[in-house]
């Protein structure tokens, strides 16, 4: 019942509260189990009541703290008590507090729901919180913190940026979010997002490298010595019209692209990496360490599937160091193709569909 007078309630609903009221309701408060009194004192806190039960107001959140914090607490507690912690106290500090046990190797139910729980919050800081923590949240986190942050314009346009300043990697909006931002009725956030999506960033020890053989994506290439190109430096980690290895993104379609495009990714790929795409780092308190691209991860395990294919499935009580790179799982260094063959790539790209 309280539940609903919260969710239910309106700030052009707010009671005239007489004696007898605000005794009855300490009467409520005393009777009720110290789990659920918060829900009451957070509706006493929306019809302007907050010290309508004394010390109580500090007892309670600092009880909710100390729950959402409890590593030996079940995670779906853990995340409700976050949710009624912030609907009680409502400051950047609290923000913090929420986001403190949110690191690499927290479980992704856990993680997820504590970033969910600070939607409740309507501060302009929220958003901050968020991309300052951003190093420590994991990729099926950050999707959700991208989530929260197009909730309200004010925590988008810090997002935007965030992303202008290289503390949010633009790979970690997926293609519909950038639709979406496109999209935004905020002429403002849609204009910045869709220069943002379109410009073309290379990154800094690549632009030599990039002035120098771009052109080469103007010129006409031999796509049967492509297909030979292909199988020897692509074919173990992409699958192509239903053929290769499954490490870095599927190709099959990619010479729709602009040539230019493809090569660019070919010589640069760290200019732009999907989120699913990035170099994870473990390290194992045994000693073990295992890089590639983190394929799954639960509440108990992390797999990465490193470049040769190989999974390494890791217990998360068994990780010392989990770090995300900002790099791609594919290695730079495809220039010391010759400049030939790399024309005759781009060609069989374009046109393999012609040459099964």
């Amino acid at each position: 019942i309280l539940d609903g007078l919260v969710a239910g309630w309106s700030p052009d609903h707010i009671p005239v509260l007489g004696a007898s009221d605000k005794a009855a309701l300490t009467d409520v408060m005393n009777a009720l189990e110290e789990s659920v009194q918060d829900r009451l004192l957070a509706l006493a806190i929306r019809w302007n009541q907050a010290d309508l039960f004394g010390d109580r107001f500090q007892a309670i959140v600092t009880n909710l703290r100390a729950l959402l914090t409890d590593e030996n607490r079940p995670d779906e507690e853990r995340v409700a008590a976050a949710k009624r912690f912030l609907g009680l106290d409502d400051r950047p500090e609290s923000l913090r507090v929420v986001l403190q046990p949110v690191q690499l190797i927290t479980s992704p139910a856990l993680a997820i729901g504590l970033v969910q729980s600070l939607s409740e919050s309507t501060r302009p800081d929220v958003a901050t919180a968020l991309t300052d923590h951003w190093t420590n949240l994991g990729p099926s986190a950050r999707r959700v913190a991208v989530a929260a942050l197009l909730r309200r314009p004010e925590w988008t346009g810090h997002l935007l940026d965030a992303v202008e300043q290289d503390i949010v990697d633009r790979g970690d909006l997926s293609a519909d979010h950038w639709a979406q931002l496109r999209q935004h009725r905020n002429r403002g956030i849609a204009r910045r997002a869709t220069q943002l999506a379109s410009a073309t960033r290379v990154s800094a020890d690549r632009e030599t490298v990039v002035a120098e053989l771009l052109p080469l994506a103007k010129e006409k290439g031999d796509a049967r010595r492509g297909e030979i190109v292909y199988a020897e430096n692509c074919l173990s980690c992409h699958v192509f019209n239903g053929k290769g290895g499954a490490i870095g993104p599927d190709l099959t379609g990619v010479g729709s692209k602009d040539r230019s495009d493809i090569l660019l990714d070919i010589l640069d790929p760290n200019r732009s990496v999907e989120a699913n795409y990035r170099l994870w780092h473990v390290t194992t308190r045994g000693g073990d360490t295992f890089s590639g691209r983190m394929e799954a991860e639960t509440r108990t395990t992390v797999e990465i599937l490193d470049t040769t294919g190989q999974k390494h499935v890791v217990d998360r009580k068994d990780i010392l160091e989990l770090i995300a790179s900002n790099d791609s799982i594919m290695p730079s260094g495809f220039e010391m193709i010759p400049p030939a063959d790399l024309t005759s790539l781009l060609e069989y790209l374009a046109t393999a569909e012609a040459h099964p």
